[in-house]
C-alpha cells in the first residue's frame, strides 16, 4: 500500500520525467539548427544598411539591382526604379509582423506602385569548395496586389515572379549565359505564393571558391502595389565535395617498324683469301658484312683494313658510340649511315686509320680512335654541290 503522502511525490517525479523526455528530444534539433553554417553576411539584415539613392536603402554586404525603361507586359508597361527599405518592426503594424519578419527586427522591402519593376539583390560569397553542393534559402512574401477594399492577388499567375541564381563572382545580374538560375517561381509551381509567406530554395554546385548569389523579382503590370518582402536568407553547404573522375590518358602510339635492310649477296673470296666489295649507291656500312675485307672505292683505290685479335678496349669504346653499328664484328664497328661511294671513302679511311695504327703504336691507336669517335658523333648528311650526300668529319 502506498502512503497518501508519497503519492504527490510520485506524481511530481512522473511529470518531471515527461518534461525531461520532451526537452531532451527537442534539444538535438536546436543544436543542429544552431550549428548549421550560413555563408551569407547579414542574411537577416540586422547589421545595418547604406543609402543607394534618396529612395533606396540596401543592406550592408549586399548590392541592389534594377532596370528602368524595360518593356515588361506590353509596350505600355515599362519598368521604373523601385523604392527599397530595410524596414524595422517598429514601422510595421504588429498584426503584420508574422507576415513580413522571419528573424530579428528587420526585413527588406522592394516595391513601387502603378508601374512594373524588375529588381534584385546579390552578394559575393567566399570559402566555397569546388564541386560541393550548396543550398540558397530565401524566405519571401510576394506582396503584389490591386486594392479593392483590401488586397486582391493578381489573376495573372505570371504577374510577379521570383528566381534565385548563383554564378561567377561579379557576373552581370541579368546574364543568363553566366549565371545558373532557378526556374521562375510563380503560382503555377509554388504554393502558397501571392500575399503569403513562402520559402524558396535553390541548390547549385560550386564552380569556384568565390561566387555571387542572386535574388531577382520581376513584376510586369502596373498593379496598385508591386512588391516583395524577404528576410533570414541563408547559404548552406550540403554533403561533401564531388571530386571529378579524371579522364584517362590515351595509350602511347604503337611504333611502326621500319623496313628490314636487304642483305647483300655472299661475296666470293679471292685466291689469296681476301674479300672485295665494290661500294654501290645506297650501301650502308653495317650492311657490308665482311671480316677481314677490302673495299674498292669509286676512284678504283682498294682500301684493305682488318683488325686482328689484338684489338683492344680503346678501339672498342671508340667504335661503339650511339652513332656506330654495334652488331658487326669488332673490326666492322663503323658508322651505319647510308653512304654513296664518295662518302664511304672518307669513312673507310678513318676506320682504316683507327685499326691499322694500333699495329704501329697502341698510343697512336687511341688517338685515331678518339678522332674516329668524335667524327662519328658529329656526322650528319649534307648536300654537296654535286647533289651527293656527305658525312661531315671535322
Amino acid at each position: 500500500m502506498i502512503n497518501n503522502g508519497v503519492r504527490p511525490i510520485l506524481r511530481a517525479v512522473l511529470v518531471l520525467n515527461i518534461v525531461a523526455t520532451v526537452v531532451i528530444s527537442a534539444f538535438p534539433q536546436e543544436i543542429l539548427a544552431q550549428e548549421q553554417q550560413n555563408l551569407l553576411k547579414n542574411g537577416g539584415f540586422e547589421q545595418g544598411w547604406y543609402d543607394v539613392s534618396g529612395t533606396q536603402q540596401c543592406p550592408n554586404h549586399w548590392r541592389m539591382h534594377w532596370t528602368e525603361g524595360e518593356q515588361m507586359g506590353d509596350a505600355n508597361n515599362v519598368t521604373v526604379r523601385p523604392e527599397s527599405r530595410v524596414l524595422p518592426k517598429a514601422q510595421v503594424p504588429p498584426d503584420e509582423h508574422s507576415l513580413f519578419f522571419w528573424d530579428g527586427n528587420y526585413t527588406v522591402k522592394i516595391f513601387w506602385s502603378k508601374a512594373p519593376i524588375h529588381a534584385g539583390m546579390s552578394q559575393d560569397v567566399s570559402g566555397l569548395e569546388v564541386g560541393r553542393e550548396y543550398r540558397f534559402v530565401v524566405p519571401v512574401n510576394v506582396d503584389t496586389y490591386d486594392w479593392e477594399s483590401g488586397k486582391v492577388a493578381p489573376a495573372d499567375p505570371f504577374a510577379a515572379q521570383v528566381r534565385l541564381g548563383a554564378g561567377p563572382k561579379g557576373a552581370n545580374w541579368q546574364d543568363g549565359s553566366a549565371i545558373n538560375f532557378s526556374n521562375w517561381a510563380n503560382p503555377t509551381n509554388t504554393s502558397p505564393y501571392y500575399l503569403a509567406r513562402t520559402t524558396l530554395q535553390f541548390t547549385f554546385v560550386a564552380t569556384a571558391p568565390e561566387m555571387t548569389v542572386y535574388v531577382e523579382y520581376a513584376a510586369k503590370w502596373g498593379m496598385d502595389n508591386n512588391g516583395i518582402f524577404m528576410d533570414a536568407l541563408r547559404l548552406e553547404p550540403l554533403g561533401m565535395a564531388h571530386t571529378p573522375t579524371p579522364t584517362p590518358l590515351p595509350p602511347p602510339p604503337t611504333a611502326t617498324p621500319g623496313p628490314s635492310p636487304t642483305p647483300l649477296p655472299t661475296p666470293t673470296p679471292r685466291p689469296d683469301g681476301s674479300i672485295v666489295h665494290v661500294v654501290q649507291s645506297g650501301d650502308t656500312l653495317s650492311s657490308i658484312a665482311v671480316s677481314p675485307a677490302s673495299v674498292t672505292l669509286a676512284d678504283g683505290e682498294t682500301q684493305q683494313f682488318a683488325c686482328d685479335e689484338t684489338w683492344d678496349d680503346t678501339c672498342t669504346q671508340a667504335c661503339t658510340s650511339p652513332s656506330w653499328s654495334d652488331e658487326r664484328p669488332r673490326s666492322k664497328r663503323i658508322p651505319s649511315a647510308s653512304l654513296n661511294p664518295a662518302s664511304a671513302a672518307i669513312a673507310f679511311r678513318s676506320a682504316k686509320e683507327a685499326c691499322t695504327s694500333f699495329a704501329r703504336s697502341p698510343k697512336g691507336a687511341r688517338r685515331s680512335a678518339a678522332i674516329l669517335r668524335a667524327s662519328g658523333s658529329r656526322s650528319r648528311p649534307r648536300s654537296s654541290p654535286s647533289g651527293a650526300e656527305a658525312v661531315r668529319i671535322s
